[in-house]
């Protein structure tokens, strides 16, 4: 899990794998005209332990559901290689599932993840990040907030799997449910 430390506006964003961490690293990066890999006096990357209690957080959920889509997708692209060097080019989403491996982040879930900061964070939806962001700061960056997945889901996806998705991440479903709605 990523957290980007904003000393100039007293703020973090808290982000799990396969939730638009990179794209919103290098908004913010762009937003600060960094040179470097190293503007620490601009932004930084924190780790659970170094986040203050004192600090706002945000914390973006996405739909488990998006987000599993969003590994798989990911993971079967023909560029990907496994360990073995073997593409996983035709993983069917099921294979994928049976086959996780639950040590790594991509699958855990997002509660377990941001753990006790939970109570701390104002928990934001991807979708509404960006609203939040222009709300929350003076950046005119427009951070990423679109949901790729939409619902196009692969026809792969039966019922069976859903369900087991929605059974494993209740708690996330419900805490993305929970999430703080923008209306604008």
């Amino acid at each position: 899990m990523k957290y980007i430390h904003i000393p100039k506006w007293n703020l973090a964003i808290a982000v799990t794998p396969k939730c638009g961490s990179t794209s919103i690293y290098q908004a913010i990066h762009d937003e600060f005209n960094c040179t470097d890999v190293h503007c620490t006096d601009r932004f930084e990357s924190l780790s659970t332990e170094q986040v203050r209690a004192s600090l706002p957080v945000l914390f973006v959920v996405r739909h488990p559901l998006d987000r599993f889509i969003s590994v798989w997708r990911q993971r079967t692209l023909p560029q990907y290689e496994s360990a073995s060097g073997k593409t996983l080019l035709g993983l069917t989403p099921r294979q994928l599932w049976d086959g996780r491996d639950r040590g790594d982040d991509h699958w855990k879930s997002q509660t377990r993840l941001l753990g006790c900061l939970r109570y701390q964070a104002t928990i934001v939806r991807l979708e509404d990040l960006s609203t939040y962001w222009r709300f929350m700061t003076p950046s005119t960056v427009e951070l990423p907030h679109v949901n790729a997945t939409g619902r196009e889901w692969p026809t792969e996806l039966d019922r069976r799997l859903v369900k087991s998705i929605d059974t494993y991440y209740a708690a996330d479903i419900e805490m993305y449910n929970g999430a703080v709605k923008w209306v604008s």
